[in-house]
């Protein structure tokens, strides 16, 4: 044996370091059945001693090549760094390996490295043939596997398991718990339940599976729970220690839990590596089940929805209703209005309740807002294809993904101590138009910066101070803020009982005048009335509100000289005016030359007993709606709400008081679910509607609407 093997008969392997040569399924190959005596020109025992020592090192790869000049494949890796130096080596596949937990405990599943390298180091896919072995068990679990990028799979167990019913038992493989000896129902049943997985997910060719369509459990938000769970590692080498009872026991308690999310229960955060360690532990050979769930799309058979242009938000249904049951993460919380509004009550102090849920006078105007939606009915159509609907639209040159907005809303740190900055955050993760308020208790630059490249608006309460109005825009121009909404309905608050009763006005008590305190005019006319705003914070807070809310009305005289101005500073942008209700103020919109304007009544804030906003919206759009870009705020509370008020005339809406709940509720996360549900809820209604794009919803033929009957008797409405 002196020169290197290449045939396709030889079947030499170097493990356990030893170089075995297995050609006897070909006796008469030169090579016979034993080990060879030399390789290369090289003593075995020279080449085993000098560089192939019993734990194998990346000196051996050179030898292997020397060995066996076709494709080599190492089994048995554990990482994607690992994996990153096979590609160097020139190697040509990997197996993905724990031995099925045979050899080293503690061990991470093979499974969760191959999700290691999907994540770290996707590229070595496109250099290596990737394989996994161990914890295979069902047809679901080669999907998985595949799902994530290995070219196949490696099945043990089952197969030592079918043996006891001799070569029919193979032949005839199955998982456990499916297979039943003599019965040829159980004919093939692996092969089988994966493509029965197959067609549910749509697909008809392995090609066409990708890491879509699995849900992971992150590792970074594992906790397990329990004071008793320890784990020592240094660097990516895991030792398993000893443990008690209790510790197996606390070991096996592994959720999903957010901190943000209120237990009371304690929750000690462990590292990914610590994560494995107890993961393994839990699961053994079952990792793979463990670790991912199959997450079929709403309509498996539906080829289009990787055509869509728009996300597809109806999943995040499937999402809530699957977890529960398969992941043990549960839904942070019911985002019906009602019940949203119940919980973000608890959550929040007297005063930030009151603020967020106080109406002018008796809330007569709120009432009517919802009356209003309640007398038009959407008339759904069938039969049409609405695989590849589109939910996005465009805005003053900004495409969202929906025609839904985030509206501007004031004082948010009494809701949560970020202030708009959450707020802020998921509107960009969700590409939906934000607006920031005048009365916003974050700096303008902040709020940009959590905005990131995202589609913001800056929603404009004139001062009776010119040089100050300049400064604000010119701060909310030059961090991004395309368009300038200004609000015409507050010169001053409305009168609301239960902040009156309870004197509760966060700018009195020095909270939420940032933004104000932020400017450099400001901070010249704070200076000027000796007035320190760290020392004396309620005062300051007072000095800038009744700059802005300040009992004195501005009129239409005045808003050339404000249009001049923003266009000046903006190069153009977009200037709109919002909290018209009247058909005679729409058009004087048009006329003095506006880029849009936001039929709004404040969410029923202002002026109680006044005309619901979507009635003044169907007559302002009869008016002006070929003139002018229509917006709509007050009353949106779900998808349905959404499609009525593009009937009625407008190109966009926005909502407030349900992210607001959310942000009461949960921070970040609660604001995110809750626009998520409602994007959810609205590319559902797309779907089961008959909608194929927003533009078909702007038809009034897609309502049926009943007359303006609306109950004479004050009936109150939490939503």
């Amino acid at each position: 044996m002196t020169e290197p093997r290449d045939k396709p008969d030889d079947c030499w392997i170097v493990t356990d370091g030893q170089i075995q040569n297995l050609t006897d399924c070909a006796p008469s190959h030169p090579g016979g059945p034993g080990r060879p005596e030399q390789i290369g020109g090289a003593p075995r025992g020279y080449l085993m001693g000098q560089h192939i020592d019993p734990g194998l090192s990346w000196d051996d790869p050179p030898c292997l090549k020397k060995l066996w000049k076709g494709i080599i494949v190492l089994k048995g890796v554990h990482g994607h760094m690992d994996a990153q130096r096979e590609v160097k080596e020139g190697i040509g596949g990997i197996v993905f390996s724990d031995h099925r937990g045979r050899s080293l405990d503690a061990s991470p599943p093979a499974i969760l490295i191959l999700l290691e390298l999907q994540r770290c180091s996707p590229e070595v896919f496109d250099h290596l043939e990737v394989y996994v072995d161990g914890g295979i068990r069902r047809g679901t679990d080669v999907l998985k596997a595949l799902c994530l990028g290995a070219t196949a799979v490696s099945i043990g167990r089952p197969f030592l398991y079918a043996l006891n019913y001799g070569q029919d038992g193979v032949e005839h493989l199955s998982t456990p718990g499916y297979w039943v000896a003599g019965s040829s129902t159980g004919t093939l049943v692996l092969r089988d339940e994966l493509e029965t997985w197959m067609r549910m997910i749509g697909r008809t060719e392995l090609s066409q599976v990708h890491p879509g369509f699995v849900n992971t459990l992150d590792i970074d938000h594992l906790h397990i729970n329990g004071r008793h769970t320890r784990h020592k590692a240094q660097g990516t080498r895991h030792k398993a220690q000893g443990t008690t009872n209790r510790q197996k026991a606390e070991a096996r308690k592994i959720s999903l839990v957010d901190p943000e999310c209120g237990s009371k229960r304690h929750h000690r955060r462990l590292s990914p590596a610590a994560i494995r360690h107890q993961i393994h532990k839990v699961t053994r050979t079952n990792s793979a089940r463990f670790h991912f769930v199959i997450v079929e799309e709403q309509n498996p058979k539906n080829p289009n929805i990787e055509k869509r242009s728009t996300p597809q938000y109806a999943l995040y249904q499937r999402e809530l209703l699957w977890k529960p049951h398969n992941t043990g993460q549960v839904p942070p919380f019911n985002t019906d209005p009602g019940k949203l509004e119940e919980l973000a009550k608890q959550k929040l102090t007297e005063g930030g309740w009151y603020y967020a849920s106080s109406n002018a006078g008796l809330s007569y105007t709120h009432l009517a807002n919802r009356q209003a939606f309640f007398r038009h009915r959407i008339i759904p159509r069938q039969l049409v294809d609405t695989n590849i609907r589109d939910s996005s639209t465009t805005i003053f040159g900004h495409k969202v993904s929906a025609p839904i907005g985030f509206a501007p809303i004031g004082i948010n740190k009494i809701y949560h101590p970020l202030g708009e900055l959450p707020v802020a955050k998921v509107a960009k993760e969700l590409n939906l138009a934000y607006c920031l308020s005048t009365a916003g208790s974050t700096p303008i630059e902040d709020v940009a910066a959590a905005n990131g490249e995202g589609p913001r608006f800056y929603q404009l309460y004139m001062p009776h101070d010119d040089e100050l109005t300049v400064s604000l825009l010119e701060r909310a121009f030059k961090s991004g803020f395309s368009v300038c909404i200004l609000t015409t309905d507050t010169w001053q608050l409305g009168w609301r009982h239960n902040d009156a009763a309870t004197g509760n006005y966060a700018f009195y008590k020095g909270i939420g005048a940032d933004l104000g305190l932020t400017d450099p005019v400001f901070q010249k006319r704070l200076a000027a009335a000796g007035i320190d705003p760290k020392t004396q914070p309620e005062e300051a807070g007072a000095l800038w509100i009744d700059n802005v809310w300040h009992g004195r009305a501005w009129t239409w005289e005045k808003m050339p000289w404000l249009m001049q101005t923003w266009k000046r500073i903006s190069g153009g942008k977009p200037f709109c005016l919002k909290g018209i209700q009247s058909v005679a103020d729409a058009k004087k919109a048009v006329e003095i030359g506006c880029d849009g304007i936001v039929v709004s009544n404040h969410a029923g804030r202002q002026v109680d007993g006044a005309i619901a906003s979507l009635d003044a919206l169907e007559n302002i759009a009869a008016a002006v709606g070929d003139q002018i870009y229509i917006m709509y705020d007050s009353g949106i509370r779900g998808g349905a709400d959404v499609v009525k008020a593009l009937a009625l005339g407008a190109k966009f809406v926005f909502v407030g008081r349900l992210w607001v709940w959310g942000l009461s509720i949960m921070g970040e996360h609660g604001v995110r679910h809750v626009m998520k549900s409602l994007l959810a809820d609205f590319d559902i209604l797309m779907n089961v509607g008959g909608f194929q794009n927003v533009e078909q919803m702007m038809d009034r033929s897609v309502l049926e609407s009943y007359p303006k009957a609306y109950a004479m008797i004050a009936e109150k409405s939490k939503l």
